[in-house]
């Protein structure tokens, strides 16, 4: 039976929460023999990437990717934070911020599987095809 790459991530996180702190590097050690007894090695990345989901859902984090044309100031990314703390009830918030000017203007959310598109360049791309109606 295999072993999806998300069950692993679960398993991980399990077992590292349940570790005193002397003990993580040797329980990653045997995790990792696990992966490689199952020939799993492959999955990896994709373990990590879920296990960062999941350790940032049991600490109360929510992580955000936030594209917008040019730099958001201070006071922007405040008003963010705090809409996605409303929106999430999450105890934290990591806003990994990146500049596009490829979107004109605006900006692009995407925290899980939610994504707001305000891009100008989105604005655009609809006009034009509602034009073309």
């Amino acid at each position: 039976m295999k072993i999806k790459s998300k069950d692993y991530a679960k398993i991980l996180y399990e077992i590292t929460k349940a570790a005193q702190e002397g003990e993580i590097a040797e329980t990653l050690n045997g995790f990792i023999l696990m992966l490689s007894r199952n020939n799993d090695l492959k999955k990896a990345d994709e373990i990590m990437k879920y296990f960062g989901e999941i350790y940032n859902n049991g600490k109360g984090i929510a992580e955000v990717e936030l594209k917008s044309a040019r730099e958001l100031s201070k006071a922007s990314l405040a008003i963010i934070k705090e809409y996605i703390n409303r929106l999430t009830g999450a105890e934290q918030v990591l806003i990994k911020a990146e500049v596009d000017k490829k979107l004109i203007g605006g900006f692009i959310f995407k925290y899980g599987s939610t994504v707001i598109d305000a891009s100008l360049k989105n604005r655009l791309i609809k006009m034009k095809e509602r034009l073309a109606r």
